[in-house]
């Protein structure tokens, strides 16, 4: 028998990830990905089968921007959060435009970086 409070979690955090994914035009796989944890387990989350830990809570925040009370329901506000990672101002401004960009063109420009990366290693 699930606890309440496992309940309230599976209702609430897990619609609002799949709600907030959706939105964003992710898939489970791409939201894997940038957390680093498999597509199936963001699926298994949603579903409500699996708990992310406290710190996939933390990096589901991070990655949309939002507070994790936001993620489990304990707010309403998105609670838009700021993340500061120790990027200089050229980093930020980078990441800035990177993320600005469609997740198409995301993966074309991560595609290029990663090639200039490997010919510079040559």
């Amino acid at each position: 028998m699930l606890s309440l409070a496992y309940q309230i979690l599976v209702e609430k955090d897990m619609l609002r990830l799949y709600e907030i994914r959706k939105s964003k035009g992710l898939t489970q796989k791409d939201v894997g990905e940038k957390i680093g944890v498999m597509n199936y387990t963001i699926g298994n989350w949603e579903q409500g089968r699996a708990d992310p830990s406290v710190a996939d809570l933390i990096a589901l925040a991070d990655m949309f921007e939002c507070s994790v009370d936001y993620l489990i329901g304990r707010e309403n506000d998105f609670g838009n959060v700021v993340v500061r990672s120790g990027l200089d101002q050229n980093q930020e401004n980078i990441l800035a435009m990177f993320s600005a960009l469609s997740l198409d063109r995301q993966k074309i420009a991560t595609s290029v970086l990663k090639d200039m990366l490997t010919a510079e290693t040559k």
